[in-house]
């Protein structure tokens, strides 16, 4: 197979472009240990089953945590608030207060949040909530590792691996459905303002375009075949997406409550985070279009059908409303080209930018396969990637082989240098508030703006 594996121990120059790529770089103790472990063995090591939540990130103002509290006249401003966000979110990319035999494993689950971040793009100063962005982080960060008890699939293998138990919720899939309702998203893409009768296409046009089929390769899409065709899907899809996402709004107040005895819940119940609402905070759907939404002939002319089963009195629910959504998600994930964008997405993001025909047809395509075959869990798409021949040193044949060569960003380089350096942070302390903000992670941030990356708020999404 293209990707072929791996063997013996990488070597230092091997395993040093591992951590790189998925940790934002190592010390050299972290180097020489991992010299010493195969490919899978160094996967293996980057994936712990105990990792702690990071701390809440703290006022400078008050010394104490505003995210799932709230705020105060005693808080800082908002402007501040979100750049003490910011700062936190480049020490937990450092672990700097990790243990070292967590700490590689710490800083790839970040790695996958910033992932996360780039595929599913929002911008923080137009969100203008660091709370909302706070949460969103929190839910990207239980999507970071989605290995699960089943044996391990491969297209090309009968070999059965047990497993740690992961809930059956964490796939890329489900994380798309949740995203959808997000409040941060929700605010970034408008969704709050699409109503019945009146609906706003723009995050359903992003999700389609950008978040999950795409539009194929750049350069080698074909010609549309009629008005408002973009191959993989059409108008007509985003017209009817925007009709499965009606009716929700932005919950101000971030609330999760899932008290069954409560006449109105709130929040998620999978990942016990808050997310949007329904517009006007009530229990029925008033404002979702709950028609029956008739997708294009890219979607084969499926249609998407209101399930009167979950209404409340006859009326529309906010869980009715969800299911639309989970049916519009499982459809999109359905063709065979969401997968392979995901997945050049992957490529992009840890191996190289550009992606050609002929890598497409060989590398993309089996890590396409691999994801698919494994339920949309992104955890075997990376251990076929990190364990492959080809992530390490390409392979023969190829005249676009740059091994090493992918462009760092501002947050690579900055992050990696500390990391490199063996360079820690302040102990994130009450007592170290003032040197962490404004002597070490506050400088950190203004150096990645200086080098062109307002971080967390990318020009455009």
């Amino acid at each position: 197979m293209p990707l072929g594996n791996l063997t013996g121990a990488l070597g230092k120059k091997r395993a040093a472009h591992l951590l790189r790529r998925t940790s934002f770089g190592a010390s050299i103790a972290d180097i020489d240990l991992f010299a010493g472990l195969t490919a899978q063995e160094a996967f293996d090591r980057l994936l712990s089953e105990d990792l702690p939540d990071p701390p809440l990130p703290l006022d400078l103002a008050t010394n104490s945590e505003w995210v799932l509290s709230g705020t105060s006249d005693a808080n800082s401003e908002n402007f501040d608030l979100s750049r003490f966000l910011n700062t936190w979110m480049i020490g937990q990319a450092l672990g700097s207060d990790i243990s070292n035999d967590l700490k590689p494993s710490w800083s790839f689950r970040e790695r996958m949040v910033f992932f996360f971040h780039t595929l599913f793009t929002t911008k923080h100063t137009s969100v203008n909530s660091s709370r909302a962005i706070y949460y969103q982080q929190a839910l990207f960060r239980k999507y970071a590792f989605d290995r699960d008890d089943r044996s391990r699939v491969n297209p090309e293998s009968t070999e059965e691996e047990p497993l740690p138990d992961i809930p059956i919720f964490v796939n890329l899939r489900e994380l798309t459905k949740k995203v959808c309702v997000d409040n941060a998203m929700l605010v970034f893409l408008d969704g709050r303002l699409n109503v019945r009768g009146n609906p706003n296409e723009n995050f359903a046009r992003e999700l389609l375009e950008l978040y999950s089929i795409g539009r194929g390769l750049e350069g080698n899409v074909p010609d549309p075949e009629f008005d408002g065709d973009y191959h993989y899907f059409t108008e007509q899809d985003v017209q009817e997406a925007a009709k499965v996402l009606s009716g929700f709004n932005f919950d101000e107040n971030f609330r999760y409550n899932q008290d069954p005895n409560a006449i109105r819940n709130y929040g998620d119940p999978d990942t016990e985070l808050p997310r949007g609402i329904l517009r006007g905070d009530s229990l029925v759907a008033s404002q979702h279009d709950n028609t029956t939404k008739q997708f294009s002939v890219r979607f084969g002319g499926a249609t998407i059908e209101p399930n009167s089963d979950l209404y409340i009195n006859g009326f529309p629910s906010e869980e009715s409303v969800l299911d639309e959504i989970g049916q519009l998600v499982d459809l999109i994930y359905d063709q065979d080209q969401t997968t392979i964008n995901i997945c050049r997405r992957i490529y992009r993001f840890f191996v190289y930018h550009e992606v050609t025909p002929e890598l497409e047809a060989d590398i993309i395509q089996e890590l396409a396969d691999i994801f698919r075959a494994n339920d949309f869990k992104l955890h075997y798409v990376l251990e076929a990637l990190f364990t492959s021949e080809h992530f390490y040193e390409g392979s023969a044949g190829y005249t676009d082989d740059s091994f090493g060569g992918l462009i760092k960003s501002p947050y690579d380089l900055v992050v990696g240098f500390h990391k490199n350096m063996n360079l820690a942070l302040p102990e994130y302390t009450v007592g170290n508030l003032v040197s962490y903000y404004e002597d070490y992670a506050g400088p950190m941030n203004s150096q990645m703006s200086a080098q062109g990356m307002d971080f967390y708020d990318p020009f455009e999404v």
